[in-house]
Order: structure tokens, then sequence, then C-alpha cells
């Protein structure tokens, strides 16, 4: 924390990761994130972040080691209606910042943005967009679409439709849950149909997927959390069943 305290309507804080990763067939990588974050009352909010990124024995090195960043902001003008908007780069290199344009892969510029309105004090309806372009080459994407969160409490439901636009046309549709346990254990758990039209400018590409993820945080000490995240993708085409898992494991420590 740079700046700010519990009590303060002014807080900026700063954060920094480093991690090795190894991923079975694409060798191992170093990386290094920075983020920043700011807030001012409950009327405004943003923040960047810088990912980078280097691979150890082979792999592809981003131009300037820049596999992503990003810029945020949240403001508040009305105590039921809040906007919230970001842009993002990606090098396509490895990883990365993830969103609902995907389909877009390689050096990339993406943009989001919501705009939330509290139909009752556990009752949200959001209208969600965003798209994303990538460097060098006439592929875009574009998405809209609602999305319904109720969250009385340590409990929470969630469900959304995206209506997909741009070279690759589709919709998807996705249901979250989650709770909290004593305010030091939260689980989270989505799924999600995604459908892609076969369009002149995407032959080959139509089918339906199945997606799903879990996402366990537990706060071990004052000081000392864990993370364990596990998220599959299942697609049933006529060749056969093609599918997807990544787990991961992580332990952060706050000083």
């Amino acid at each position: 924390r740079v700046a700010g305290d519990e009590g303060s309507r002014r807080v900026l804080i700063g954060s920094a990761r480093a991690a090795w990763l190894a991923v079975p067939g694409s060798g191992s990588r170093l990386e290094g994130q920075v983020a920043v974050r700011a807030w001012s009352g409950q009327l405004f909010g943003g923040g960047g972040e810088v990912l980078l990124g280097a691979p150890l024995g082979g792999g592809t090195l981003a131009p300037g080691a820049l596999d992503g960043a990003r810029l945020s902001v949240q403001v508040h003008p009305l105590d039921r209606l809040s906007l919230q908007a970001d842009g993002r780069y990606q090098s396509g290199a490895a990883g990365g910042f993830s969103d609902a344009a995907m389909v877009v892969v390689g050096r990339s510029f993406r943009a989001s943005a919501d705009a939330t309105f509290d139909l009752l004090p556990s009752l949200s309806l959001s209208l969600r967009g965003g798209g994303a372009r990538q460097v060098g080459a006439a592929v875009s994407q574009l998405y809209v679409g609602p999305v319904v969160t109720w969250s009385p409490g340590d409990l929470g439901l969630q469900l959304g439709y995206l209506e997909e636009l741009g070279w690759l046309r589709g919709r998807s549709a996705s249901l979250g849950v989650w709770v909290s346990f004593a305010r030091r254990v939260r689980l989270q758990a989505r799924g999600g149909w995604f459908e892609q039209q076969n369009t002149a400018a995407a032959s080959g590409f139509a089918g339906r997927d199945f997606g799903a993820s879990v996402l366990l945080d537990a706060d071990l000490t004052s000081w000392l959390s864990l993370r364990v995240s596990a998220l599959g993708r299942t697609s049933p085409q006529s060749t056969g069943l093609a599918s997807a898992l990544d787990a991961a494991l992580e332990l952060s420590a706050r000083f």
C-alpha cells in the first residue's frame, strides 16, 4: 500500500509478481507482473498493469518481452449505476489477459465496457460489450449482451449471454456461482456454452463447445494465501471428443 489507509477516501496500492511456468509441450517461461490500483472514495477507481515474459530454452519472445498491458477505469456517477471500461494489449506469445473475444489470437488490442444498474440491493443488471482486433491483419471480433447478477451476502449467482460478431459469428451463455465461508475461503464455479457459425470468412470453425472453471481462494493466515484453479473445455465433434484442461496452484505472501 503506497498511500491511504482503511478509513481513507483515497487509496493507492502497488503490487508485483514473479513466476516460473512449466507448460507441457511448450517449455518453461519466466514471468513478471507489476500492477497499480487507485481509488478515490466510491466515485472513481482505476488501475494499470504490465506483464513481461521470457521463454527458457527456446520458444517465442514477444517484442520488448512485453506479453501484455492493461489500463482500466471505473466510475460510479449514481448510487445505483456504475460504469467500467478497460483496454488491453496482448502479444500472443503466451498467457496474457483472458476475455470473451479469445477467437482473435496473436498480437491484438482489446477493449471492453460494462454498465451496471442495481435493480435491488442484491440484484443487478449489466450490459456488457467488447471487441478485439489482431495487429497486422483484418481480423476483428465484437461481442455484446446482458448479465444478471444475484448476490445476497456470501452467496452469488450470475447468468450471462453474449452475441458475437465479426470474422467469426456465434454466441455464448454462462452460469456462475460462488460462496464464501467465514470470509477466509471463497469458492467460484462457472460453466459456459459456446456456439460458432460456419461463415465464408471462417469456414471450418463451426461447432459447439462446453467449458467449466473452478477457483478456490483461501486465506491460510493473515499474510499467506492459497489459490487453486482449474479450467476445462470440451468440443464434441463428429471426429471425436476434443478436450483441454489447465490447472494451477499458487501461494502468495503479503508483507
